[in-house]
């Protein structure tokens, strides 16, 4: 099968906005393929409309959203019922585009345990974060092959006799195009980058804390939500205190969400990334993060948690080497920040900026689109 010319429903757990992730991104790429997308957003409770189909930023691009008849909460209770009456609203949503879909590419987990119900030619399940659920478990079930970004993640479904892929987190062409730019910043103070949404409740905010309050020297910017309003990937109030916190930091510039065009020029300033969750909390378990391909096209140096994905990679990050917990981490910032000039070689930039390259989300779709064209469909 070919990815040219079709009709595509990218299916989100996280709904259109300002920030784009992996979801976004390919739906963006796939409609310049040719392909009609359709990217369905989160059922929304507070909708204005029943049911509502926009014309997204891009061509070939349009946004589904709509409001949910039953309390979507009783997943958590009744199962069995909620995915019962979930095939009603799906059989709304079919009805109202009108004609049927060639593919139904899911990266929503919870939500609708049965992609076959979408009636679509073909059905992809793409999880990106852990799944550990029955119901997660049973939508792969329901899948024609599935994607995911580790080999954790796949791991859950290897009792299933379907075919199982690993494929990278990618890199947007917004990335692409600054990195061709190899424009020279002249800094005056080394600026450490993070981009992600502030309001994720597995941030290891203390350590987070002390790095930041131990390099007054530094300056580190922030990307991405930092209250409710500004989200269109979710959050909870639990990183209140946190946030206040860099408010009031002399070295803290907090930029909130922007879109990718601006995001790609403004990383490309940075002298180093900070990348530090909790893995306990993680909803990702250390495993992956979109992130990490962003700030690899800019060739400046990664400090992280760990990362089990790149763990036999540090010529790419320098991460922890425990699990369980990030003491070491603010010992391997300030050892990366005392010798930057090394660890931003240009021998070092480059092997990071090569990797990025070689996981543009068109080269994904181009390594997806062989992989469905050696299948029966």
């Amino acid at each position: 099968m070919n990815l040219k010319n079709k009709t595509i429903l990218v299916i989100s757990p996280q709904r259109w906005g300002k920030m784009h992730l992996s979801k976004q991104h390919y739906a963006l790429e796939l409609a310049k393929l040719g392909n009609k997308v359709y990217f369905l957003n989160p059922p929304h409770k507070n909708a204005a409309e029943k049911f509502k189909i926009e014309q997204g930023n891009a061509e070939n691009v349009q946004i589904i959203t709509y409001k949910p008849s039953f309390p979507y909460f009783i997943r958590f209770q009744l199962r069995w019922l909620y995915d019962f009456l979930v095939r009603f609203e799906i059989r709304k949503v079919i009805k109202k585009l009108g004609h049927p879909l060639d593919i139904v590419w899911s990266f929503e987990p919870n939500l609708y345990s049965n992609l076959k119900c979408f009636k679509a030619r073909f059905t992809i399940f793409h999880p990106v974060d852990e799944v550990i659920y029955p119901y997660q478990i049973q939508t792969g079930k329901t899948a024609d092959i599935i994607f995911s970004v580790t080999n954790e993640i796949l791991s859950n479904f290897d009792h299933l006799k379907i075919k199982k892929v690993h494929v990278h987190h990618g890199l947007s062409n917004y990335f692409v195009k600054e990195g061709l730019k190899q424009q020279v910043y002249s800094n005056t103070n080394t600026r450490i980058g993070y981009i992600g949404n502030l309001l994720r409740p597995e941030i290891d905010t203390d350590t987070f804390e002390s790095i930041i309050t131990n390099h007054p020297n530094l300056i580190f910017e922030f990307w991405g939500t930092y209250n409710t309003k500004q989200s269109n990937i979710g959050g909870n109030f639990s990183n209140n205190r946190f946030i206040e916190f860099l408010k009031i930091q002399p070295n803290v510039i907090l930029h909130g969400p922007k879109p990718p065009p601006e995001l790609a020029k403004c990383l490309h300033q940075m002298d180093a990334f900070l990348i530090c969750y909790d893995v306990q909390k993680d909803q990702s378990k250390g495993t992956n993060y979109h992130k990490i391909m962003e700030y690899l096209s800019t060739g400046k140096v990664i400090i992280s948690n760990n990362v089990t994905t790149f763990s036999k990679h540090p010529e790419l990050i320098r991460m922890v080497l425990e699990r369980d917990n990030n003491d070491q981490l603010p010992k391997l910032f300030k050892e990366t920040i005392d010798n930057l000039k090394e660890y931003n070689s240009p021998k070092a930039m480059q092997t990071r900026r090569d990797f990025a390259l070689e996981n543009t989300y068109k080269l994904q779709i181009s390594r997806i689109e062989k992989i469905l064209s050696q299948l029966e469909v």
